[in-house]
């Protein structure tokens, strides 16, 4: 019944969102396909239980961590970190 909500465009409940951003992390990771939009819903996964008000300065630091690791490496940045650290401070995360 969660999901008919969702897809009738209601906001589900907090469980329901995460059952779904689980499901479509996994579903992206199983095709090999790694995209912006999936790493933003990993990082919601991720941010699960961090305060709201907290979470865009966290969901920033892990970023910012993951681009030092790359560039300790000396290894390019992959298109879906540019895109996610370009875009940061953008809302909706959850909402991937």
């Amino acid at each position: 019944m969660g999901l008919q909500h969702f897809v009738n465009g209601t906001r589900p409940y907090r469980s329901t969102l995460r059952k779904l951003t689980a499901w479509y992390v996994n579903r992206g990771a199983s095709r090999g396909e790694f995209s912006e939009e999936t790493a933003r819903a990993a990082l919601a996964i991720l941010l699960d239980g961090i305060p709201d008000e907290q979470q865009d300065e966290v969901r920033a630091a892990l970023v910012e961590r993951i681009v030092f690791h790359y560039r300790e490496a000396k290894t390019e940045l992959p298109r879906w970190l540019q895109q996610l650290r370009s875009g940061e401070g953008q809302p909706g995360d959850a909402d991937a």
